[in-house]
């Protein structure tokens, strides 16, 4: 105890006797110097059971009738004000009991009274109840100055040591002037607690992984004995089992805990949804011994005044799935982690892997991980679909999407999760032809094209039909597009250039296209420039004519491309697929020449190659023209020749016997009417020893082949010359055959060279000579028929009976 600010209250309260109540005391008067309490100190020593109040102050003044009183209250320190307000006074609160100690000035005699009413009644000069003398406690010193106190205090006053201890009081020292105890000075109280045995329980609770969880584990902390587990005051019940609950990382302290060897604690049971499980209980008395608890060491110490720390450590599994997306870095997969539909868990799948935060579970237990990738494709859209490319971890089911894996007790099991997103290609094909597009297949024939992909992966370029999609590939995987065309050799005018186009139209490079996302569709397109060319050559066998005295021309339908024209020969371009008329026209004044001919043949159409020959074998059905038309297919150069000829007709003269020769006849082919043609004569000649030859020429000329010519013979310089036409032979397999009707008119083949003779003879002597024959100067094979029948005799006794065997011979072009 001390006095207030270390110093006597000065002022002199007072009221009737000393009460109950602080604010009846009030200031009157000066106080004696004499109940001054100066440098109060107190301590407290104890020995066994009995504690002793130890004091020492001094005062002013050591005379007069003054005293000290000492009470104490088992009830907490109290203050109070008097009525001035003037300062606040200690003030037993005795309204649950206590002991006051009365001690007078003189003799320092004590008495001791017990408390055995609450409200002292006004005019009692002393605290009723049961009193006892207890000797001096207070000695003076110093000449009565300095007060020395030693107040015995027994163990029903302050308190027994235990767990916990009984409970101490609170004394109150005040100086008292007179017998009606007017009160002159207090000292501040001070409790008086004796020491506890209590130890004290902390409980906490720890996971052997670093994980948070809100849940509250529950604990009992009981004894085996029946002894309390929390000692309490007398009088009130006494804790015999605690029910708590703590969260990881958290820590309950349980204090007034009586000593002893047999504390229990256990965790109660956690819930099959919470992922945790016991794993183990340690109790350790501070600096002393180590308690792990099982179920054949149950118990635990508590040491008096010593803190036993609790850990019940809880352990759990991770789950970690990790996500590696290669493709879109943006996209979300969602899992499911239950069995049950619906995603549990959103990862985020990256280049660099997306991990999930661990998911708590109890060890031992079964998880399938199941990746819900239809959910995710259907929530792209078309064109960006996933594929799963593997799991690491687990029992894994590709086909399921899934893993299952077993959680360990304190430790992480990690799945991943690696997916592509998957792309496809499709390459359509183009054709542009003589700028006309077309699509693949309905293209002109002779032109095809076959394509080739590389890819998927690392596969080498293999065959693709075109506008069929490829699958398998990867975002980010480069596909190379080849093609081999074709292009039919008889289609020699035709260049082709081939692009490549992206998506968006973007010229794909040499080096391949790059995939993005899903099905991406590139074009080939094959532009081919066609020349189709048409070539008309004029081809002249014998006579007098040029090819150029013939004009060429082939000629379209409608708006067709105008065909080549010209004379002897002609090139130039005409429309694919389309028929031309093919004809041939004499040239001005060529008439003279041209009439000698026919054509020979049909028109001769060739396909020809780069270099202007006919290609070879040529090249079947492409042309379904007539004989004087043509079909050219788009980019073949085509050649057509067409060929006129003529012919050639000798005519000889042979005499057989008298003085006639061949050469006083003139030998005459006339043509039927057509503008060019004129009567060809020709000296009789004569051939060697009668065989078929013309060695000069001069007896062969050019006739129109496959017309009429008239043959005669004539003497026109000898006018008087008498002979007899036998008859008109033709050469025919070696051998002179006679011609019936020698006035018909002939036909020479287109090509042909025939020979034809007249056979003559001198006349027999008659009266009458003859002077002429068919004509008016000439007597051949035209005369009169008397004539004729008069002559026959001597026709036949003329004639030769030896007949010549001629050779054939003339010249042939």
């Amino acid at each position: 105890m001390a006095a207030p600010d270390g110093a006597a209250a000065l002022g002199y309260y007072t009221s009737d006797f000393d009460n109950n109540d602080p604010t009846g005391w009030y200031e009157a008067g000066s106080a004696a110097q004499a109940s001054e309490i100066y440098s109060f100190t107190t301590a407290y020593t104890q020995s066994g059971g009995v504690w002793t109040l130890g004091a020492t102050w001094t005062r002013p003044n050591s005379t007069g009738n003054k005293g000290w009183s000492i009470e104490y209250t088992v009830a907490p320190e109290r203050w109070g004000t008097t009525s001035s307000g003037a300062a606040l006074v200690p003030q037993p609160d005795r309204s649950q009991g206590g002991v006051v100690f009365i001690i007078k000035n003189q003799g320092y005699t004590t008495e001791r009274c017990v408390y055995t009413a609450t409200i002292y009644p006004l005019g009692s000069t002393n605290y009723p109840g049961t009193c006892e003398s207890v000797g001096s406690v207070v000695t003076a010193l110093d000449g009565g100055n300095t007060m020395v106190l030693s107040l015995p205090l027994p163990e029903e006053l302050v308190g027994a040591q235990g767990c916990p201890s009984t409970l101490g009081s609170t004394g109150y020292i005040r100086s008292w002037t007179g017998e009606s105890r007017q009160i002159q000075a207090w000292a501040a109280p001070v409790s008086v607690d004796p020491p506890s045995t209590c130890g004290s329980i902390s409980i906490t609770k720890a996971s052997d992984v670093v994980a948070t969880s809100s849940h509250q584990f529950g604990y009992i902390l009981d004894r085996s004995s029946d002894l309390p587990v929390i000692g309490t005051p007398v009088g009130t019940p006494q804790t015999l089992t605690v029910n708590g609950t703590v969260a990881i990382g958290e820590t309950d302290t349980i204090t007034t805990v009586p000593a002893g060897t047999d504390f229990t604690l256990v965790e109660t049971a956690i819930p099959a949804n919470v992922p945790w499980s016991h794993l183990s209980t340690v109790c350790t008395v501070e600096g002393g011994q180590r308690y792990e608890l099982t179920v054949s060491a149950p118990t635990f110490k508590v040491e008096p005044n010593t803190r036993t720390s609790c850990v019940i450590t809880n352990t759990t599994s991770k789950l970690t799935v990790t996500k590696i997306a290669i493709g879109q870095q943006d996209q979300a997969f969602g899992f499911d982690l239950d069995g049950v539909a619906g995603s549990d868990l959103s990862i985020v799948g990256t280049s660099a892997p997306g991990t999930s935060t661990a998911i708590l579970y109890k060890p031992n237990t079964q998880v399938t991980v199941t990746e819900l990738l239809d959910a995710v494709n259907a929530g792209n859209g078309v064109g960006a679909d996933w594929a799963l490319q593997g799991i690491s971890g687990g029992t894994v089911n590709l086909a399921d999407l899934s893993t299952t894996v077993t959680t360990e007790a304190g430790s992480t099991v990690y799945v991943t999760f690696t997916n592509i997103q998957t792309a496809s290609v499709v390459v359509d094909k183009q054709w542009v032809v003589n700028q006309v597009a077309y699509d693949h297949g309905a293209q002109p024939d002779g032109l095809d094209a076959a394509l080739k992909l590389t890819g998927p992966g690392n596969e080498p370029a293999s065959e693709q039909a075109w506008s069929e999609e490829r699958t398998g590939y990867v975002v980010g995987d480069t596909v190379v597009i080849s093609e081999t065309t074709t292009i039919d050799p008889r289609m020699i005018g035709c260049t082709l250039t081939s692009t490549i186009t992206d998506p968006l139209g973007q010229t794909v490079p040499a080096a391949g296209y790059t995939l993005t996302q899903g099905k991406q569709t590139l074009t080939v397109t094959n532009t081919v420039d066609c020349d189709t060319d048409l070539t008309l050559v004029k081809e002249v066998v014998g006579g007098p004519a040029a090819a150029v005295d013939w004009t060429l021309t082939a000629t379209g339908p409608g708006t067709a491309t105008a065909g080549p024209t010209g004379p002897g020969t002609a090139t130039g371009s005409v429309d694919p697929d389309v028929t031309y008329n093919l004809s041939e026209t004499p040239g001005e004044n060529t008439a003279a020449r041209t009439a000698l001919y026919r054509q020979q043949g049909t028109w001769a159409c060739l396909a020809l190659d780069a270099d202007g020959d006919p290609l070879d074998p040529q090249p079947t059905g492409w042309t379904d023209a007539p004989d004087a038309s043509v079909t050219v297919l788009l980019g073949m150069h085509v050649r057509c020749a067409v060929t006129n000829a003529t012919a050639q007709l000798t005519i000889f003269k042979a005499i057989e016997g008298g003085v006639l020769t061949p050469d006083m006849f003139e030998l005459t082919a006339t043509p039927a009417v057509m503008e060019g043609l004129a009567a060809e004569s020709v000296g009789g000649g004569a051939p060697d020893d009668g065989a078929v030859a013309d060695a000069d020429g001069s007896s062969t000329f050019d006739v129109r082949p496959a017309h009429d010519y008239v043959l005669s013979e004539a003497t026109p310089g000898n006018v008087n010359l008498a002979y007899i036409g036998l008859r008109l032979e033709r050469w025919v397999n070696g051998n002179w055959e006679v011609v019936e009707d020698p006035s018909a008119a002939i036909q020479v083949p287109i090509g042909g060279h025939d020979f034809y003779r007249f056979v003559n003879a001198p006349p027999t002597a008659f009266a009458l000579p003859i002077t002429g024959g068919i004509g008016s100067d000439l007597f051949g094979y035209g005369g009169a028929a008397l004539l004729l029948a008069a002559l026959l005799a001597a026709v036949a006794v003329t004639r030769s009976s030896t007949f010549m065997t001629a050779r054939p011979g003339g010249r042939h072009v």
